[in-house]
């Protein structure tokens, strides 16, 4: 409550003693936020309460808003609304995967200039170690080994 008079008796000093326009806004846009934050904290407090009173001290704020969510997500709109945005969460990962395999493909492994020879040399982060084979799968330990082969052949070949 003292928190609330506080800031009512600053926003009622702030404009009667006309202060500038940049004082007067940050006055107003902090008062705004803590008094949020403050009616945030006395609503969670009394529902603690009222939660407490109707149970009589058998369950929890938490557990009757987990309870509410649950429900709310077996609607059967939430549901519907659920599989369309998995489904176009899908779209975009796949359609990423085929852009950046295209755009692979198309400029090949990246060249790296070394300072002390003049020599262009493949980069040993180039798709072999950074790119796995497919999105969707994970690759196996053999393609695995064979990358971390050809990571080290190209390694090994630019500190010759």
């Amino acid at each position: 409550m003292s928190v609330a008079c506080f800031s009512a008796g600053l926003m009622l000093f702030t404009y009667t003693t006309n202060q500038g326009f940049v004082t007067s806004t940050i006055t107003t846009v902090f008062t705004a936020v803590t008094s949020f934050g403050l009616a945030a904290v006395s609503a969670w407090f009394a529902s603690e309460c009222w939660i407490f009173v109707q149970h009589r001290g058998h369950v929890w704020l938490e557990d009757v808003i987990n309870e509410a969510t649950h429900h709310m997500l077996l609607l059967s709109a939430v549901v519907e609304l659920r599989k369309i945005i998995h489904y176009c969460n899908q779209r975009i990962l796949a359609t990423c995967g085929l852009i950046r395999q295209v755009s692979f493909k198309k400029e090949g492994p990246q060249m790296l200039e070394l300072a002390h020879r003049h020599e262009p040399a493949v980069s040993v982060c180039s798709e072999y170690t950074e790119r796995p084979n497919s999105l969707d799968v994970p690759g196996s330990e053999e393609s695995e080994a064979s990358r971390r082969s050809i990571a080290r052949h190209l390694w090994s070949k630019n500190l010759a």
